[in-house]
């Protein structure tokens, strides 16, 4: 999210730079991966939001006004919350698909991520890292669900699909 929301900062400041007559707001993943359609939520208020305002909002500001606005929030915590799960992936979809590449193809991709070179290298170091991100995913989890409750019921269904996208980040 925090790099949707980057993108979408420095987009928009570039159209008004360059008098850029609107903004297309897209939403795909690298290598194909799949991604709920409630997930792409916020990067579409990202979108509107900065392309029709002067200003640029900080990240944690515009995530509570959606939390209260979008998902009927009191404590204004859910989009942050849904905003750290990601950071506690440590073998990422890019990752996956650089290893089916390498081993099953022979096709050599750069591989970026120190998870999966610590996979390869050093299993000890690897488990502590696992259950260090698990730990954080189980936290973040109990977080949305206590957040859940201030939710308004059209919206609570998402804390669903953030608990099975932890699930699968642990995984």
């Amino acid at each position: 999210m925090e790099d949707s929301y980057q993108n979408i900062v420095r987009m928009c400041n570039y159209a008004r730079q360059y008098h850029a007559e609107g903004i297309l707001n897209t939403d795909w993943g690298d290598f194909g991966h799949i991604n709920h359609p409630d997930f792409s939520v916020p990067g579409m208020i990202y979108g509107a939001a900065f392309s029709w305002n002067q200003e640029n909002i900080a990240f944690a500001e515009i995530n509570q006004q959606i939390s209260r606005l979008e998902y009927g929030g009191i404590t204004e915590q859910t989009v942050d919350i849904l905003a750290k799960m990601p950071k506690h992936s440590l073998f990422a979809w890019r990752d996956a698909v650089a290893y089916y590449e390498q081993s099953t193809r022979n096709r050599k991709l750069r591989v970026e991520d120190q998870f999966l070179k610590l996979l390869l290298e050093d299993a000890s170091t690897t488990d502590k890292m696992v259950k260090c991100a698990d730990d954080a995913l189980r936290e973040l989890v109990l977080q949305m669900r206590r957040t859940a409750i201030s939710m308004n019921t059209q919206t609570k269904e998402i804390v669903g699909l953030y608990e099975l996208a932890a699930e699968a980040i642990q995984l």
